[in-house]
């Protein structure tokens, strides 16, 4: 039997009979979206689009918005001392089938008043147990909380089945995230998980201080902003048992010390995790960098180069995303190239940046790499020349073939301007060893020639004589 709709007193508002007889959320969305209010059944329960002003004494339970689009936002509506209803009607309309339209269910409430306390209305009104529902039964959804409070079973439901990857951002938990770290402990040494990253929570000192002291790893990538991670709590960040930090440059040059802990833990070589990312990207909100700012960085980077300089220093990994900070360009070669020369523990170097001034092929940069006792990879943006020079060619090849235990890559990130770019500098490194495949054979980093090998294989896959030779020349690699 088929869903109907029928027209109440007031304008605009309508009531849904047959809730079962909705084919899919995409329905129900499209018939919401056309009123002003529309009833579920009997309930006392409607739906209404962003616009409609809800009446004295009415509660919005839940805000939902699909795909990234305001436009299709809806709230769900009750009265505050008939939650149930309210919440039953909610976890209803969000079980419905789904189509291949849906990717991204956006939940929220209203923004918090700075200083005032939470409440019941903040709080999220589904249960724990219709959370574990939506989130298992729909795997093909992603679904984001904002300006939500959760009590503790349902933050364990947040994290537990997706493993941390349900963004959040700017939500609170009223026991401040001690729940999760309970249940993190009972998982370490199990599993790593990708990464955490929640935005503008309350749960970080607890999260952090379990990371500090754990003694497996926890995550892979730990994201760290200036607004979560005060002062205090730096050298929580510095012990943190993750892979990797990842970080935006305000979250050092806004704090008066620059984060000493942290940067005192790369010096002495107590720093926990083995890679530093940090982005130099400007938020549309914040516009470019002022000039104090690019001064600011540039006296970090170079006081960073030093640090790293020492000989406890045990990072292992340094991206710099998005480096096109104007005027500090020429001290930034020599400082990194002067760090290259002393440094001991680099195994990868990442430099991604459009700017002139680091446009390849970066000669001293690689000069210096090549003489560095460890590392190995080299990361760049491809560069966006329509037509690469044949000098510059030639000096990347010639540089890869001198230096076979060392491997430049390129990488786009997803960024469409740099990826048709891409593929012409991959084949200018391949090419450096496929021009003589016994090249190849003497690369002495397993995961570059490994990475080499696919890419040939790939390339000469209509050319049988060719695959014959790379599988043939390179069955020691292949049998490991």
């Amino acid at each position: 039997m088929t869903y109907s709709i029928k027209r109440l007193r007031e304008e605009g508002h309508f009531r849904l009979r047959n809730m079962d007889g909705v084919d899919s959320l995409d329905v129900f969305w499209a018939e919401a979206l056309k009123v002003k209010r529309l009833y579920i059944e009997d309930t006392g329960v409607y739906v209404a689009p962003r616009n409609t002003k809800k009446s004295e004494g009415e509660f919005a339970g839940l805000k939902c918005h699909h795909n990234e689009d305001y436009s299709t936002e809806l709230q769900f509506v009750g009265k505050p001392d008939d939650i149930p209803s309210l919440r039953f009607v909610t976890f209803r309309v969000l079980c419905l089938p789904e189509t291949d339209n849906l990717k991204t269910m956006s939940f929220s409430k209203n923004s918090y008043a700075p200083g005032r306390p939470l409440n019941e209305r903040d709080q999220l009104i589904l249960t724990p147990v219709q959370m574990r529902h939506i989130i298992c039964a729909y795997p093909s959804r992603t679904f984001k909380f904002s300006y939500l409070s959760f009590n503790g079973d349902q933050s364990v439901e947040l994290v537990s089945h997706r493993k941390f990857q349900i963004e959040l951002f700017d939500c609170r938990f009223l026991d401040k995230g001690r729940e999760i770290v309970e249940w993190l402990e009972n998982r370490n040494m199990v599993e790593i998980f990708d990464y955490f990253d929640f935005y503008y929570c309350d749960c970080f000192e607890k999260i952090l201080t379990f990371l500090s002291r754990s003694t497996h790893p926890v995550f892979k990538r730990l994201y760290a902003n200036e607004v979560d991670v005060p002062s205090r709590l730096s050298h929580l960040v510095a012990g943190a048992n993750v892979t990797a930090l990842i970080v935006n440059i305000r979250f050092f040059i806004y704090d008066e010390g620059w984060r000493a802990p942290i940067l005192q833990a790369i010096c002495d070589g107590t720093f926990r995790p083995q890679s530093l990312e940090i982005q130099f990207r400007c938020a549309p909100i914040h516009g470019d960098y002022s000039r104090e700012e690019r001064q600011a960085i540039g006296r970090f980077l170079s006081k960073l180069f030093k640090i790293m300089s020492f000989g406890n220093c045990s990072l292992k990994e340094l991206h710099l995303h998005d480096f096109n900070v104007r005027g500090i360009m020429q001290d930034f070669k020599a400082d990194l190239a002067d760090m290259l020369q002393d440094n001991r523990s680099l195994h990868v170097l990442g430099i991604y940046s459009t700017a002139r001034p680091l446009k390849l092929p970066q000669i001293t940069i690689l000069h210096a790499a090549a003489k560095h006792p460890r590392l190995r990879k080299i990361c760049f943006y491809p560069p966006m020349n329509d037509a690469p020079r044949s000098v510059d060619i030639d000096f990347i090849q010639f540089w890869l073939k001198e230096n076979l235990s060392r491997n430049i890559q390129f990488k786009d990130f997803g960024y469409s301007d740099l990826r048709a770019h891409l593929p012409i500098w991959q084949k200018i490194v391949l090419s450096a060893f496929t021009e003589d495949f016994d090249a190849l054979r003497q690369v002495e980093n397993e995961r570059f020639r490994s990475h080499l090998l696919v890419m040939a294989l790939a390339t000469f896959r209509h050319m049988p004589d060719r695959i014959y030779y790379l599988l043939t020349g390179n069955q020691d690699l292949i049998a490991k």
